[in-house]
């Protein structure tokens, strides 16, 4: 057949062949395109029932539009021949990919792995929503297309809703080793829960590197699958985090009944688990479509820490022993073989709760944080050693010593799990070398309920010892402490649901865990604290002052009760420069520096503090003692480029960004910072590169957003569309990714006609948010947008307003609004707003490029702005 050309069709090589049917490459003579050209196996052309089954792969892959399934062009046929024609994926199937990394002794990293899975597991959830089950889900059938994105094919064997039973009654059909156990038995009942299966031993085998029932036999294979449970896929896998075995595990269960029920419930639950930064606030929108910069936030003022996301700082919330000087000193170091990093780079992984009850999750999320801000206070004692912020854990989404490395450059990592009953608590940390993922050393600590304030220093005591850490004599400070266990219970609780306010009902819950706490004990300076740092949020979200007047109140009771208390001072540091008092905000941020000279936090609220006082060259200064500090810490380098990207100095901005390159050349959003600041400054190839390398380390919504829109900037849409169409696969509810995909498919025709539902489907997710958080100024603005593309004046000028009356005008709030105005009619407001825009830095090289701007090009106002900054540059 090589060589042969089938009705416009020329073959040039096969690609597999399996027991019903052949595969090869083809090129279509009339398009000019490659495509994949799929012939029933010659013995099976005659049987009346291969040719119905291959005209119902025909129906089934017809009926799905999805990026991670492969697109079926046609069902042809010409002379004798009837074969399907499909979309040519370059890239192979995922396991030729194993395959290649198994015999180099490798095996995908965890990240990648999950990320993997991810993607099928939404091509599958689509299937399924369409009535189509796959039921032969296995490496061979997923492929690459030419930009890494996994594809789903060969539904061969699928089982449409409603259609004709093809497989009789007792007939196994599958691959053993992947099949289900009702498969198996040929019950003829198979339904999406086999495919949960299927991918559960996927997951498995990308986590193991082997699969969870093999024998020599297929029927050997076929009796495991009924009746043995596999050994724990992550046994071998020191950075699995334990909810993936808990996920592995219910995808394998026998009974279909137990396992996940809804292909969409396993894919959330691997979400979690394994993309960045899935779970922040929107960004703003940026240009045509939005660009993210990690830690960025151009709301009306910095949250405690500055950044895209919003963070808050979780002070001790148990006494630490003063003696511990004399527990850790005089000690032998004892990593790595017993040779001591020169400097200790310690990341404190979240700790997992064993049980699933959310308050107790909220009680391990609390304990995580608050022995993160304890053990930093090692740092005081003058030892080379530095922790990773807790905030920083939580944004990145780092859940092993692996990705901790690749994020922050560390060589140890701090694990742990938090296991409770009614009467005990068990806390079990681990210590981790973060280059070799080996574990170092381990201790359990157990504990009475009664002698939970007790809990935290005994677990401390055992992670000074694990870490051998000589404190010299220093005095470690005592930083809150209560003897009320339940006090104590409901603050870490507090804590915990102050890390995840991204849940609802989440702000609310810490709230009345707080106060429950003062019930307990009203004299806990750190519940204290923590209330106020809750009402805090809540003014952010409701911008109703009776809260800033209670998280003032507090803030200073608990500075009346503990006045070493740094967090309760950045507090006041941050309410006062939300109501205007900002020479105020500089001293309180300067007493929480004086206080606790390390913390992080404590430089971006005084730099902050600075900057929305005018006082520019006095942030700067701030965030470079930052970096004197630790100068071997990523962080510090990102926040004064953020600052500058604040402040529109984009060129300032490209050294630091370069040098959180240099020191974790494994974090992608160092990449994507910087690709982002060189977009901004007009070059686009270096901007690309360092795109390609953020997706090649982790392909996160945010980064694959960000090279649609860099791809959108040079009017290169349909890759635009691709790369948008990744990131919503990856973050399904984030309104702006969806607007972007939006303006891409209104860019290209082939896509047009779709761009109106996705315009839609991003207003009513915003809608949806606004309802929780109805002041959220980029969500308002993100809707603006959308209401006006799609016809609604009216709507959109109603929420651009409610935006730009919630922050101070900035650079993109201009930009955007000139947009706005564009599309519903206010011609002259938009140039007002572009002219605002471009006065503030926004480069006019950008605004050329935009395409819902163009009619503005002959406006007199635009000509005469661009006359002024051509006379500018000269």
């Amino acid at each position: 057949m090589l060589g042969q050309v089938i009705s416009h069709y020329e073959i040039r090589r096969m690609l597999g062949q399996g027991g019903m049917g052949t595969v090869y490459e083809a090129v279509d003579t009339r398009l000019g395109r490659h495509v994949a050209l799929k012939f029933l196996t010659p013995a099976l052309v005659s049987s009346p029932a291969a040719r119905a089954r291959f005209e119902r792969e025909a129906r089934a892959a017809s009926s799905l539009s999805h990026p991670n399934i492969a697109v079926l062009y046609s069902f042809e046929e010409s002379a004798d021949e009837t074969f399907l024609c499909f979309e040519y994926l370059s890239g192979g199937t995922l396991q030729d990919r194993l395959n290649e990394l198994a015999e180099r002794g490798e095996w995908p990293p965890l990240p990648q792995g999950l990320a993997w899975v991810s993607q099928i597991a939404t091509g599958l959830a689509h299937a399924h929503s369409k009535g189509v089950v796959h039921r032969d889900v296995k490496p061979a059938n997923v492929m690459f297309d030419e930009r890494g994105q996994l594809k789903i094919t060969d539904f061969g064997l699928a089982k449409l809703h409603g259609g004709s039973r093809l497989t009789g009654e007792g007939s196994a059909m599958g691959t053993p080793a992947y099949m289900a156990p009702e498969q198996a038995v040929g019950s003829g009942e198979a339904d999406r829960r086999a495919d949960i299966f299927s991918l559960g031993v996927m997951l498995y085998e990308m986590v193991s590197g082997e699969l969870p029932f093999q024998a020599d036999t297929q029927i050997g294979t076929l009796h495991k699958v009924l009746n043995e449970t596999p050994a724990p896929a992550t046994r071998h896998r020191a950075d699995a985090p334990p909810a993936l075995e808990r996920i592995i595990t219910r995808c394998l269960q026998k009974k279909p009944e137990r396992r996940y029920q809804r292909m969409e419930e396993l894919a959330a639950d691997l979400e979690r688990l394994g993309s960045h930064s899935k779970h922040s606030a929107p960004a703003p929108p940026d240009s045509p479509a939005t660009v993210t910069i990690g830690a960025l936030n151009t709301s009306e003022l910095p949250p405690p820490a500055s950044g895209r996301r919003k963070r808050w700082t979780i002070a001790g919330a148990a006494a630490i022993l003063a003696l511990l000087a004399v527990l850790f000193g005089g000690l032998r170091d004892r990593f790595a073989g017993g040779d001591t990093p020169e400097r200790r780079k310690l990341a404190v992984l979240l700790f997992d709760s064993i049980g699933g009850d959310p308050s107790q999750e909220a009680f391990c999320d609390g304990l995580t944080y608050s022995l993160t801000s304890a053990i930093t206070r090692f740092e005081h004692a003058g030892q080379p050693f530095w922790v990773v912020p807790a905030s920083e854990i939580r944004d990145e989404d780092v859940h092993s010593a692996r990705d901790a490395r690749k994020a922050f450059g560390v060589n140890l990592a701090l694990s742990g799990r938090v296991q409770r009953s009614p009467e005990n608590v068990r806390v079990t940390v681990n210590l981790v070398d973060a280059a070799e993922s080996r574990q170092l050393d381990s201790r359990t600590i157990d504990a009475e309920i009664s002698q939970l304030p007790e809990l935290e220093t005994r677990v401390l005591r055992a992670v000074g010892e694990m870490l051998q850490l000589e404190a010299g004599g220093a005095r470690v400070r005592t930083v809150a402490e209560t003897g009320d266990a339940g006090a104590y219970d409901h603050c870490l609780r507090g804590r915990g649901y102050l890390r995840r306010l991204d849940r609802p009902g989440n702000l609310d819950r810490a709230i009345a865990a707080f106060r429950n706490a003062l019930d307990s004990d009203p004299n806990y300076a750190l519940a204290l604290t923590g209330l106020g740092e809750a009402y805090l949020a809540k003014f952010a979200r409701t911008r109703e002052a009776q809260w800033l007047t209670k998280a003032q109140e507090d803030n200073r009771r608990a500075i009346a009760l503990d006045s070493s208390l740094a967090p309760a001072y950045i507090n006041l540091s941050i309410l006062y420069a939300r109501t205007g008092r900002f020479q105020d905000a500089v001293r309180e941020a300067r007493t929480a520096l004086d206080l606790d000279p390390l913390s992080a936090n404590a430089y971006r609220t005084l730099a902050n503090a600075h900057a929305h006082a005018g006082q520019l060259d006095d942030a700067e200064e701030t965030f470079r003692q930052a970096i004197s500090l630790r100068p071997d810490f990523w962080l510090a380098y990102s926040d004064l480029g953020v600052f500058y990207v604040n402040h529109n100095r984009f060129e300032d901005a490209v050294p630091p960004f370069e040098k959180v390159v240099e020191l974790t050349p494994d974090n992608d959003t160092g990449y994507r910072n910087l690709a982002a600041v060189n977009q901004m400054l007009g070059r686009y190839d270096d901007a690309e590169k360092l795109l390609d390398r953020a997706v090649e380390i982790n392909p996160s919504a945010e980064t694959l957003s960000n090279l649609g829109t860099l791809y959108f900037s040079q009017q290169r849409f349909p890759e635009a569309v691709r790369s948008y169409e990744r990131a919503v696969t990856l973050s399904p509810e984030d309104p702006i990714i969806r607007g972007n995909l939006a303006d891409a498919y209104r860019m290209t025709p082939k896509f047009r006609d779709q761009a109106p539902a996705s315009y839609r489907a991003a207003a009513t997710i915003a809608k949806r948010q606004l309802a929780i958080n109805p002041k959220n100024p980029e969500l308002l603005l993100g809707l603006a947008i959308c209401l006006a593309r799609t016809g609604d004046s009216a709507g959109a000028l109603r929420s651009l307003e409610k935006a730009r009356s919630l922050v101070e005008s900035n650079v993109q709030l201009s930009f955007q609004s000139a947009i706005v105005y564009e599309l519903s009619g206010q011609r002259n407001r938009a140039i007002s707003a572009l002219r605002d825009a471009v006065n503030a830095g926004y480069p006019l090289a950008e605004v050329a490029r935009d395409p819902d701007l163009a009619g503005l090009s002959q406006e007199p106002g635009y000509q005469a702005l661009l006359k002024l900054e051509t006379a500018r540059i000269k």
